[in-house]
């Protein structure tokens, strides 16, 4: 089974689990690591689509359970979205009934040229091999309008939480005890993949970090400790997440791509 097949059949499996992730933030965006980290995701999606003109249509590629097109509705934009995951696909339909959600790949984006102002892959790249990254680029770059921004979350090989270290760890394990390999993450630096993309595009290319500091590792000691420390580290967090240098070093690297 290929990384992308693999990725696929982990969401399928997973789509409860990231549901019940999601509740547990709607009630509180502190208690755990993917609670807070999609906190501030969320704020950078904002801040950036501010700077779409409003009511935009956006595409929000990999949608799984549908909260990111729920939420981007509610603040006036027009959203569809694709994912390849069946069960992913049946809970995001059922929390945005009459919204065009249908089975797609971000390598294989199902819409025409220039059909949206902004696209959104949060969360997605990551499980997809280098191969496949670049042909998702050019699919977003395709269907995006001219002046339309592109929002990307990716892993930072050198982010100060130590995940890569933890997953290399972690496969290093399972090997050894004879299980199956976890599911692939790809990691990446701001100057890779800004050379990737020189190589597609002339477009504007922005990185950004978020959630600089390690707690990712306090939540996985103690989970309350974690989600007490974020509460009172969080704005001097995101103070450091704004400063240039700490982008390489960020736990959310986000990449943004402005069409020209």
């Amino acid at each position: 089974m290929d990384v992308r097949e693999r990725a696929i059949e982990e969401h399928d499996r997973t789509a409860g689990l990231f549901e019940t992730m999601y509740e547990e933030m709607r009630q509180d965006a502190y208690y755990s690591a993917f609670t807070y980290g999609r906190k501030k995701i969320d704020e950078f999606i904002d801040e950036q689509l501010r700077l779409v003109r409003a009511g935009g249509k956006i595409l929000d590629a990999g949608c799984g359970t549908g909260e990111q097109v729920k939420r981007l509705r509610e603040r006036g934009f027009e959203v569809v979205g694709i994912e390849p995951a069946g069960e992913m696909r049946s809970k995001a339909q059922q929390r945005n009934p009459g919204v065009e959600i249908k089975y797609g790949l971000v390598t294989e984006i199902p819409y025409g040229d220039e059909e949206f102002d902004g696209v959104i892959c949060i969360e997605v790249l990551r499980y997809l091999d280098r191969g496949d990254n670049l042909q998702a680029y050019k699919e977003m770059l395709r269907v995006t309008k001219p002046g339309g921004r592109i929002i990307v979350s990716l892993v930072n090989l050198w982010a100060l939480d130590g995940f890569y270290v933890y997953d290399k760890v972690h496969h290093l394990v399972n090997k050894i005890m004879g299980k199956e390999a976890p599911i692939h993450c790809e990691y990446v630096t701001p100057w890779g993949v800004r050379r990737d993309l020189a190589r597609l595009t002339g477009s504007r290319v922005e990185f950004h970090g978020r959630m600089i500091g390690p707690l990712r590792i306090v939540y996985k000691v103690c989970r309350p400790l974690g989600a007490w420390c974020a509460r009172r580290c969080e704005r001097l967090d995101d103070w450091i997440s704004r400063q240039g240098w700490s982008v390489p070093f960020a736990g959310h690297l986000m990449l943004v791509i402005v069409k020209t």
